[in-house]
């Protein structure tokens, strides 16, 4: 371990003991590297670290404690908490290793790797990992945060699939942590939302899932409430191999879109089944028969096309949004749904019931951070915006998101699915009851200066 002294050019100091690049706001390339997913939210550091190494990241947090630095870290950058202004920015977007071991059916992931470079390395063995939506999400930070994905309800979420994991701690150490080595601090990143250690790398399990079967089924918004309803019949005798989701979607008048979403609003239901194909035909036929659909889309594929087929974003942009969790998928909800997506304004928007349970509710509460296994449905809100006139009307309709299914909400919600800092009382909402507290005591513990204040760990925001 080197010992660092003040000098008066306090960034040259970091430059010197690093292989990456150290980027002042006055400098090519710093708003690049400052930048995250979301475009509408800036970061202003004061100074960006582009770590090449592990040793690189070693050297930021033995800086940060000797000028008294606030830290952030951001990688693909899709998770934006609050604005890391004032901080040293570790940008993790380089560390891309992805190793696979067919063998033992692992992985081991760099900080900056995303699903898609993951899952490009474990096809080949016919392996995929527990993957969300979007393959340009991190892997590590998705994991961080619980990770509810296509897999969740045969295989549970991402933070269940963590092996081991590779951090450095706050006082400047690195350290190998699992649930036999600093176990209370591996249970605080299953699932606690990265603010009590820098995570460099992990380990996680992978699956044998070579080939599994995807489907979407299209629906006029005048068919919409009979789609529901069948939906939602459907899904009590569905098995746990089976994860799908109930869309609204509204596009601008745009080539690159579909007919039934240029100005329009339609109803698309998506699934995805992993299991042998037979048995996919079988669960699935049900749908087929609800009245209206003007497309049906049944493919077999593998786990690293689920972008594609489903039309994941394939770049950076600017949404606003809202979510929350449902006990049950009621008539009132129903209602609900149709007048939101019937009257809302914003021209470009995605919303989304989506189906919980499985694997998630069956593994115990008590073996990680995460805090919402009971939860039943998610209720997904996305605006996306490309002009100051249409951020003003996406804003509107998540405001009355917001007022509007109030009622219905169970007032919990995944860490992942907050969209950018939404205030304390929805940070304490991610984290209920005990959870926050033992996390908020790991974080007195591992980060007792709150050098990590950025992120969602409770305890973080104090001294923001």
């Amino acid at each position: 371990m080197f010992v660092l002294e003040k000098t008066t050019d306090q960034f040259q100091e970091l430059r010197s003991q690093v292989l990456g690049q150290v980027l002042e706001p006055h400098e090519p390339g710093f708003a690049q590297a400052s930048q995250g997913w979301s475009l509408g939210h800036k970061h202003q550091p004061k100074a960006v670290l582009v770590a090449k190494t592990t040793a690189d990241i070693v050297a930021a947090v033995q800086f940060a404690q000797v000028h008294g630095l606030a830290i952030a870290v951001q990688a693909t950058g899709h998770g934006f908490v609050r604005a890391a202004d004032d901080a040293l920015l570790i940008n993790l977007a380089g560390l891309t290793k992805v190793q696979v071991n067919p063998a033992s059916q692992t992985a081991t992931v760099q900080a900056g790797a995303s699903w898609a470079q993951v899952l490009k390395a474990a096809s080949p063995y016919g392996l995929t990992g527990l993957l969300g939506d979007t393959p340009s999400v991190g892997a590590v930070g998705y994991t961080l945060g619980g990770g509810m994905g296509w897999f969740g309800r045969k295989y549970g979420l991402g933070c269940d699939a963590l092996l081991e994991a590779q951090v450095v701690t706050m006082d400047g150490q690195l350290r190998t942590v699992s649930a036999e080595h600093q176990a209370e601090l591996f249970w605080g990143l299953k699932g606690g939302a990265g603010g009590l250690a820098i995570v460099t790398e992990m380990t996680i399990k992978l699956y044998l899932e070579s080939a599994v079967t995807a489907a979407q089924f299209v629906f006029p918004l005048e068919y919409a409430r009979q789609a529901m309803e069948g939906y939602r019949e459907w899904l009590k005798r569905v098995p746990d191999e089976l994860s799908s989701r109930l869309m609204f979607a509204h596009g601008p008048d745009v080539p690159f879109l579909p007919p039934f979403l240029r100005n329009q609003t339609a109803l698309i239901i998506q699934a995805v089944y992993a299991g042998p194909e037979t048995e996919a035909a079988k669960t699935l036929e049900a749908l087929s028969f609800i009245p209206g659909s003007i497309a049906q889309i049944i493919n077999r594929i593998r786990p690293a096309e689920l972008g594609m087929f489903f039309g994941a974003p394939p770049a950076p942009s600017e949404s606003v949004g809202q979510a929350e969790q449902l006990s049950e998928f009621s008539d009132e909800v129903i209602e609900l749904a149709l007048a939101f997506a019937k009257s809302q304004p914003a021209p470009f928007y995605m919303f989304e019931l989506r189906q919980l349970g499985g694997a998630v509710a069956n593994i115990s509460h008590e073996v990680t951070a995460f805090a919402h296994r009971n939860a039943a449905f998610l209720l997904n809100y996305h605006a996306l915006v490309f002009s100051p006139e249409v951020r003003a009307k996406s804003q509107l309709s998540v405001s009355a998101f917001s007022k509007l299914f109030a009622p219905v909400a169970s007032g919990e919600i995944m860490p992942n699915f907050l969209n950018g800092d939404e205030g304390e009382a929805r940070d304490h909402a991610a984290y209920p009851g005990l959870k926050s507290m033992r996390l908020a005591m790991l974080k007195a513990r591992f980060d007792p200066e709150n050098r990590l204040r950025y992120a969602r760990t409770p305890g973080s925001r104090s001294g923001a």
